[in-house]
């Protein structure tokens, strides 16, 4: 049979990133990977937290950042259970919930999205699953219930949808399947349109890493201002991204040259740490044996900016690096930012009409917001 599974929080493993454990020796940078006559630079202008001091500056951990309606910033604390909103310049603003589990609260918030009519989402299957946030980011409650784990990695569509991971498994007594996909939604549990879909036979022998490999490393999507959708694999030897209109319909791919990168043993050992850390802390019942791959991914994150250029993040350098290409997939520059420091391969960008944002899944000292230029 066919039916929604949760490994005790697994996906959110998936779905909210935090603090990784430090083990061993980090690479160190090359500030100008990839640099060349068509390469542009990102600079970081500003910073938004504190190590310790004003609460409002110190964060649990970020898990996701967004640029609201009006240009100011949405940082989903998961730790913290709330929203923390701040003015472009810095400036915080106010929360959106608390840790709880009584109206308008939160006690594990895994993701979050601003949708294209202006509306958030902030998802949480500890007080009941997708919490509507109206425009004036007043929680609305529960629009979408989920009792296991909710879609993941939502980036926000036309108008009221979304585009997001998800998944079913297929369990037998010697056998488990697993129907991973990605698909939009437009504030339903059932997806509208499907845009991938993939059947993955899980080890039961080696089911921890099949099953963190399956949700965490298997794709990364981004959607343009109309509705356009683009899916890359996660790959270690694949460096491809597939256009699909809103309906679904194919209508572009971008093939890049691509070789094997290996990745050294600390970053192997880092990344089992972590894995292996966050399933313990979350209950989880798979067992603490997780196999990180030995290669690097080729993409690990794709964005869109204001103009509908496709901006991908290159998984094979320490320095964040992206590939930029025009809406119809012509190749445009190479941008590398400067000033990431040691942890630069672990930052994820939020790429807006409104600017650049990052942060750290694995800060030497403590999370921050960057603001780029």
């Amino acid at each position: 049979m066919s039916r929604r599974f949760s490994w005790s929080g697994i996906l959110t493993v998936a779905a909210a990133t935090a603090l990784v454990a430090s083990c061993g020796e980090r690479n160190q940078p090359q500030d100008d990977a990839g640099a060349g006559p068509d390469t542009v630079y990102l600079q970081v202008v500003d910073s938004i937290g504190l190590e310790m001091g004003d609460s409002d500056y110190v964060f649990w951990s970020i898990d996701r950042l967004c640029f609201y309606t009006d240009g100011s910033i949405l940082a989903l604390d998961r730790v913290g259970g709330c929203v923390r909103r701040y003015a472009p310049d810095g400036t915080f603003i106010g929360r959106v919930g608390r840790r709880g589990s009584g109206p308008g609260e939160f006690q594990n918030p895994s993701d979050m999205v601003v949708l294209g009519d202006g509306r958030s989402v902030v998802f949480d299957i500890f007080t009941g699953g997708a919490h509507l946030l109206d425009t004036a980011l007043v929680d609305q409650g529960v629009v979408i219930p989920y009792y296991t784990d909710p879609p993941f990695f939502p980036v926000p569509g036309l108008d009221s949808s979304f585009v997001a991971g998800s998944y079913t498994l297929d369990m037998a007594e010697d056998a488990i399947t697993m129907n991973y996909f990605v698909a939009r939604f437009d504030l339903s549990a059932e997806p509208a349109v499907d845009y991938m879909r993939q059947t993955i036979p899980i080890d039961l022998e080696n089911v921890t890493t099949d099953v963190i490999e399956s949700l965490l490393y298997n794709s990364c999507w981004a959607v343009d201002g109309s509705g356009n959708v683009f899916i890359a694999p996660m790959s270690p030897d694949e460096y491809r991204i597939t256009g699909y209109r809103a309906d679904g319909t194919e209508y572009m791919t971008i093939d890049m040259p691509a070789g094997q990168v290996p990745r050294t043993e600390d970053e192997i050992a880092m990344e089992k740490a972590f894995i292996e850390a966050r399933l313990a802390s979350m209950g989880s019942n798979l067992p603490l044996d997780y196999t990180p791959s030995p290669w690097r991914f080729q993409l690990r994150q794709l964005d869109v900016d204001g103009d509908g250029n496709i901006w991908a993040l290159r998984g094979t350098v320490d320095t964040p690096t992206f590939d930029v290409f025009s809406p119809d997939g012509a190749y445009m520059h190479t941008a590398v930012v400067r000033g990431a420091g040691e942890d630069g391969g672990f930052w994820k960008f939020t790429i807006d009409p409104e600017g650049i944002l990052a942060w750290s899944d694995n800060p030497p000292d403590y999370q921050k917001i960057y603001i780029l230029q």
